[in-house]
């Protein structure tokens, strides 16, 4: 209950490659307003249905959205710019602008 409301999520995964539905990922959130997974718990081709319900004083409301978990190239920023170095030279990479879109 987060004030007067009281939220339900219902999910159901479908991974990739299947053709059925099983009870989804619960929340990692302690929020109940919050619908939120930890890095990697889905692959891509994975398919949520997630079923949201709100009560207030006896009455309430649902939603219903399909996520589909899709893949994107990586943006790769390599700091430094141009430079020559020898075998025997060491080179140090600078990635952390690099971001998955």
């Amino acid at each position: 209950s987060a004030g007067s409301f009281t939220f339900k999520y219902h999910v159901l995964l479908k991974e990739r490659n299947s053709s059925t539905y099983v009870e989804g990922p619960s929340s990692t959130r302690s929020d109940p307003r919050l619908y939120e997974l930890d890095p990697y718990t889905l692959s891509a081709g994975d398919m949520l249905l997630v079923k949201v319900t709100v009560w207030e004083k006896g009455v309430n409301n649902s939603a219903i959205a399909t996520l589909i978990v899709d893949t994107s190239d990586l943006v790769p920023i390599i700091e430094g710019g141009d430079r020559t170095v020898t075998t025997l030279s060491s080179l140090i990479l600078d990635g952390q602008r690099s971001y998955d879109p």
